[in-house]
C-alpha cells in the first residue's frame, strides 16, 4: 500500500534534489576553475613586439610545433577584434602586434556592462560573465575589446593562443578600463545562484511530469485519499517554499545566501595582489574569517530553506485533517 509513496519520494529525491544538486555543483566547479585560472594569470608578462620576438626565437631554438605539449610561455594580451578566419580562429590587435587566437577548445566569455558606481564586492555583478561556445559565434564586432591570456606558440611569424593540456585558455569580450578588468572577471566569474538555474527548472518539469503520470495511477487504483493526497504533495515539493506562510523563510534564505554570496565575493578580490579600490587588502586570518562567514551564511540558506518548505508541507496536512475525510 505504501509503494506509491515510496515510488514518489523516490521521484523527488531524484529529481528536484540530486539531478538539480549535481548541475550545481558541476556549474560552481566550472566557475571556480575560471576564476583560479585567471588568478594564476594575473602575473603573466604582457605580449607586446619584444617579447613576441624573444618568444618566437626561444620557440624556434626549441624546436616545437605542438603548443598541445604545454611548451611556451604563458602571456596576456589586451586588443581588439581585427577578423575572423575560418570556423575556429580569431585575429586580436593590440597597439603593438596582431596575434591569433584558436577556439577549437576554447569558449568565449563575454564580459557584460555594469555600472561604474557599482561596488566591486556588489551580488549585483554576479553573473555578469556568459560563457558561449565559440561555434555558436556568428560574428565579433570589428574593433571589439578582447583580453587573451594563456599559452603562446607561433605559426609561421603570428603568435598562436591556443589551449594547452592542463592550460585552458582565457579569452573574455569585455567594455572595461584594463585596471579594473581583473576585478570585474573575479566578481562576475560565478552564477548569482547555482541551484536557481535552467538546468533546476528542467529537472523540476521532468520531476513534475513523472510524479503527474504516478499521480494518476494512484487516481484509478483503490488506495487511502491520504496516500493519494500525501503523493500529491510530494509532487508539488517544488513550489512549496513560495506560497505563504512558508515564503517569509524562504525571502530569509534569500537574504541570507546574498551575504553568503557577498562575503565569497569580498574574501576572493581581497586575495589580489593589487585589490580594487573600495576592497582593502586583508590577511590571510582576515580571509579565513570571511570564509567561514560564508559557511555560516550558507548553512543559514539551507535551514531557512528547509524550514519554508516544512512549514507548509505541515500545515497542508493540518488543514487536510481538519476539512476532508480521511480513510
Amino acid at each position: 500500500m505504501l509503494i506509491p509513496i515510496y515510488a514518489t519520494v523516490l521521484v523527488a529525491l531524484f529529481f528536484y534534489l540530486l539531478l538539480p544538486g549535481l548541475a550545481a555543483l558541476r556549474n560552481a566547479s566550472s566557475w571556480r576553475a575560471f576564476r583560479r585560472r585567471l588568478a594564476s594569470l594575473s602575473g603573466a608578462p604582457l605580449l607586446d613586439y619584444a617579447a613576441a620576438a624573444a618568444a618566437r626565437l626561444a620557440w624556434a631554438a626549441r624546436g616545437s610545433t605542438d603548443a598541445d605539449t604545454g611548451g611556451g610561455q604563458s602571456y596576456r594580451l589586451f586588443g581588439v577584434v581585427e577578423a575572423m578566419e575560418g570556423k575556429d580562429r580569431l585575429w586580436v590587435r593590440s597597439p603593438s602586434l596582431s596575434a591569433v587566437v584558436d577556439f577549437s577548445r576554447s569558449p568565449l566569455y563575454v564580459l557584460g556592462p555594469r555600472g561604474a558606481d557599482t561596488a566591486f564586492d556588489s551580488t549585483e555583478r554576479a553573473g555578469s560573465i556568459e560563457r558561449l561556445n565559440w561555434r555558436t559565434v556568428r560574428s565579433l564586432s570589428e574593433g571589439t575589446r578582447i583580453l587573451v591570456e594563456g599559452r603562446v606558440s607561433y605559426e609561421g611569424c603570428h603568435p598562436l593562443f591556443r589551449e594547452a593540456v592542463g592550460e585552458p585558455l582565457v579569452v573574455v569580450a569585455h567594455d572595461e578600463a584594463e585596471s579594473r578588468l581583473e576585478a570585474c572577471l573575479i566578481a562576475g566569474g560565478r552564477s548569482r545562484n547555482e541551484l536557481w538555474s535552467r538546468s533546476t527548472f528542467v529537472f523540476w518539469a521532468l520531476g513534475l511530469g513523472v510524479s503527474s503520470v504516478l499521480y494518476l495511477y494512484l487516481s484509478q487504483v483503490d488506495t487511502l485519499s491520504s496516500i493519494r493526497y500525501l503523493s500529491y504533495l510530494l509532487a508539488l515539493s517544488p513550489l512549496l517554499p513560495f506560497v505563504p506562510p512558508g515564503a517569509l523563510f524562504f525571502l530569509l534564505a534569500n537574504r541570507a545566501w546574498h551575504r553568503c554570496l557577498k562575503r565569497r565575493m569580498e574574501r576572493e578580490l581581497a586575495s589580489l595582489s593589487h585589490p580594487p579600490s573600495g576592497i582593502k587588502p586583508s590577511s590571510t586570518g582576515e580571509r579565513r574569517k570571511l570564509w567561514r562567514l560564508s559557511m555560516y551564511h550558507a548553512a543559514e540558506t539551507v535551514a531557512f530553506a528547509a524550514l519554508a518548505y516544512l512549514v507548509n508541507f505541515a500545515l497542508a496536512l493540518v488543514v487536510w485533517r481538519a476539512f476532508f475525510q480521511v480513510r
